[in-house]
């Protein structure tokens, strides 16, 4: 609600995707931004998009270029109509 407040057009990509998959893409970088620890807590946080919130929702089971053309595609269209 925060974010709306500030800027009630704003626009959210959520990325979602099998537990499994997300542990097993994290676990394999190479750096500490997010210890594997962290991940059952952030799943248990995570808020999917309400019916009033403007954005998409977007599987990470696709390739990133299909992540990245879906997104934009949704994009274009949503900022087009405004």
């Amino acid at each position: 609600n925060l974010l709306r407040e500030y800027d009630p057009g704003i626009f959210f990509v959520m990325l979602d995707g099998p537990f499994a998959l997300i542990q097993s893409r994290l676990e394999a970088r190479p750096h500490d931004f997010m210890p594997p620890s962290l991940l059952v807590s952030q799943f248990a946080t995570l808020e999917p998009l309400q019916r009033d919130e403007r954005g998409i929702c977007v599987e990470v089971t696709s390739t990133p270029d299909e992540i990245v053309s879906l997104i934009e595609t949704e994009l274009r269209g949503c900022f087009k109509h405004s």
